[in-house]
C-alpha cells in the first residue's frame, strides 16, 4: 500500500489519495503504520466504502427530501403491507416474529439486483410473497427515505456524472465481498480511471473462490496471481474449556509484553462471540491489560436502555414485587427528584407481604397503620428510639405505596398516546421522572453516558415514524420498535490502538499486528 500511494502521488506528497478499507479498525491501523514510515503520509483519506458513498451521495438524496431509514421504519412499513395484503402470511400476519422475519428478508434482498428477484419469486408461493412484500416496502419508502444501497447508487451516479469533487486516485484495499450497490460504485471508479484493487488471498482455493467471485461481480477479474504460501501458527495451546483457553491467551499476552511487544500491536480474535467476547474482557480487565475493540453489550443491556425496557414491562405481570424491586435496585431511580431508599423499600414490601397489583397500596397502608399503632405503644412504654424507627418505617411504607401508584398511572398513560411522537414524549417523560435528565448522567460511567445518548437518538428516530402512514402505535408495538433500535451495540470499547484489540476474526483482515492469538 505504501508503494502504491507513492506511485499514485507521482512526486507530489500533497496529492490526494483515497483508500477504501473494510472497517474503521483497518483505517486506524493502516494510518498509524504508514505514518510511522520515513516521510510519513499526507492527504491520504482512509474510509469504508459505505462511508465514502455517504460522502459522495448523501447531499443528492437530502436535496430530494429523502432521509435515512431505520430498522423500526422498515418494520412499520412491513406491518402496513401485511395489513393491506398479507398473502400466504395471513394466518400469522399479526405475530411479531412475522414482522421481524420479513424486515430481515427485506434488508437482505436490498443487496440483490432487481432482475435476480424474479428468479427468487418463482421458487414457491411463499418466496413470491416475500419478494412482493419486499418490493412493496421498497416502494413505500423510496420517495421519502433512503438506505445504504440507495446511498451507493447515488454515489455511483455522482461519480459517473462527474458531480463529485476530485478525490484523487482510489485504492480498494482487501475487501472480501460486494453488494450490487457496492459493485456499482467500484465500477464507477474504475470507469473514471485511476483505481487500484488489492485482493487478499489465502492460498487455499476453497477459501479464495468466493472472494474472487465477489470481485468478478464488481467487474474485477483476476486471471492469474502469484502463489501464496499457506500460513501456519507459531504455536498451538491445548485448553480444557473456553475459560482456560482465555487464561492461556492472557498469559501469552503477558509474555509478549515482557518481550517488549507493544499492546497496540497485539490482537486476540475469536470465531464465536459467546462466550469468548465476555471472557476476554473479564480476564484482560482482571489482569490490568487495556483493550479496545468490539463491545460485548448492546444498548438494551446498558443502564438507560435496560431500565426503560424494564419499566415498560412492569404492567405485563401486574407489577409483581420481584419485577418492581429489580428495577428499583438495579438503577439510580428517583422519587420526586430524590434517590429512593431501595434497601428499606425492599425490606418493607417484604414485611407487608406485597405480591403484586393492589397489594402495593392496600398492604403497605396496613403496614404503615400498624407501625404507627406500635409506635404509640412504644411511646407509652418510654421506648422513644424504637417508636421513632417505627414511624420512619411507616413514612417509608406510605412513600413506597405512593411511588408505585404514581408509576402505575404514568405507565398507563402510554395506552392513550395516539402517535409515535406522543409515545416518544411519554417514554422520555418516564426517563426524566425516574432517572433524571442529562444533568443526572454526569455521575454515570463514561460508557453508560454514551449509551444513554444513543438511546435518546433511538427515541428521536421512532418519533419520525409518524411520517409513514399507518395506524397509531399500541404500547406493545412501541416496545417492539424500541427493542429493535436497542439491539444495536455500542460502537466500540476503548480507543483504537490503545491496548489489545479484541474482536471477531472478521475484523482482522487488513490490520497490522506483531502478535495474534486466535
Amino acid at each position: 500500500m505504501a508503494d502504491q500511494i507513492t506511485e499514485l502521488k507521482d512526486g507530489d506528497p500533497l496529492a490526494p489519495v483515497t483508500i477504501v478499507v473494510r472497517s474503521n479498525f483497518v483505517s486506524v491501523s493502516s494510518r498509524r503504520v504508514l505514518a510511522a514510515r520515513p516521510g510519513g503520509i499526507a492527504n491520504v483519506t482512509f474510509v469504508t466504502l459505505r462511508r465514502f458513498a455517504e460522502h459522495l451521495g448523501a447531499a443528492t438524496l437530502a436535496a430530494a427530501g429523502r432521509r435515512p431509514t431505520s430498522p423500526p421504519l422498515i418494520t412499520a412499513a412491513v406491518r402496513a403491507v401485511l395489513k393491506e395484503a398479507p398473502g400466504v402470511f395471513a394466518p400469522v400476519a399479526d405475530h411479531p416474529s412475522t414482522e421481524q422475519a420479513l424486515a430481515a428478508a427485506h434488508r437482505e434482498l436490498r443487496a440483490v439486483p432487481d432482475a435476480a428477484l424474479d428468479a427468487v419469486a418463482a421458487c414457491s408461493p411463499r418466496a413470491f410473497d416475500v419478494v412482493r412484500i419486499h418490493r412493496s416496502v421498497r416502494e413505500r419508502l423510496f420517495n421519502s427515505w433512503y438506505d445504504e444501497e440507495d446511498l451507493l447508487v447515488a454515489a455511483a451516479d455522482a461519480v459517473n456524472s462527474g458531480l463529485v469533487s476530485d478525490t484523487g486516485p482510489v485504492i480498494v484495499h482487501l475487501l472480501s465481498e460486494f453488494t450490487s450497490g457496492e459493485a456499482g460504485l467500484v465500477r464507477a471508479f474504475a470507469d473514471r480511471g485511476r483505481l487500484l484493487v488489492n485482493i487478499g488471498l489465502t492460498g487455499d482455493a476453497d477459501a479464495d473462490k468466493p472472494v474472487l467471485a465477489a470481485h468478478a461481480r464488481a467487474g474485477i477479474d483476476v486471471t492469474q496471481f502469484d502463489p501464496v504460501e499457506l500460513p501456519c501458527a507459531a504455536s498451538i495451546v491445548s485448553a480444557s474449556d473456553p475459560d482456560d483457553e482465555v487464561r492461556a491467551a492472557v498469559r501469552l499476552i503477558s509474555d509478549w509484553m515482557q518481550q517488549g511487544i507493544r499492546l497496540g500491536h497485539v490482537a486476540v480474535v475469536y470465531g464465536n462471540a459467546d462466550p469468548y467476547a465476555r471472557l476476554l474482557q473479564e480476564h484482560l480487565g482482571a489482569a490490568g491489560i487495556p483493550l479496545n475493540g468490539v463491545p460485548v453489550r448492546a444498548l438494551r443491556d446498558m443502564l438507560l436502555g435496560r431500565t426503560l425496557r424494564a419499566l415498560l414491562a412492569l404492567p405485563d405481570r401486574g407489577f409483581r414485587r420481584q419485577d418492581v424491586l429489580t428495577v428499583l435496585t438495579d438503577a439510580p431511580i428517583l422519587d420526586q427528584d430524590e434517590h429512593i431508599p431501595s434497601r428499606a423499600w425492599e425490606r418493607l414490601s417484604r414485611a407487608a407481604g406485597v405480591v403484586s397489583g393492589d397489594d402495593w397500596e392496600e398492604r403497605l397502608a396496613f403496614l404503615a397503620a400498624e407501625e404507627r399503632r406500635l409506635a404509640d405503644e412504644d411511646d407509652a412504654e418510654g421506648s422513644d428510639l424504637r417508636a421513632e424507627r417505627r414511624r420512619r418505617d411507616a413514612d417509608r411504607a406510605e412513600a413506597l405505596a405512593a411511588f408505585v401508584t404514581r408509576l402505575r398511572n404514568d405507565l398507563a398513560e402510554g395506552t392513550a398516546r395516539r402517535s409515535w411522537a406522543a409515545a416518544v414524549d411519554w417514554a422520555k417523560g418516564l426517563i426524566d421522572s425516574y432517572l433524571g435528565g442529562e444533568r443526572r448522567r454526569v455521575r454515570w460511567p463514561q460508557d453508560e453516558q454514551k449509551a444513554a445518548h444513543r438511546v435518546d437518538e433511538a427515541l428521536d428516530r421512532l418519533a419520525g415514524l409518524d411520517a409513514l402512514d399507518g395506524p397509531p402505535p399500541t404500547v406493545d408495538i412501541f416496545r417492539r420498535a424500541l427493542d429493535s433500535e436497542l439491539e444495536a451495540t455500542l460502537r466500540r470499547v476503548g480507543r483504537a490502538g490503545d491496548g489489545v484489540l479484541v474482536g471477531h476474526v472478521s475484523v482482522a483482515p487488513g490490520l497490522v499486528f506483531d502478535r495474534l492469538a486466535a
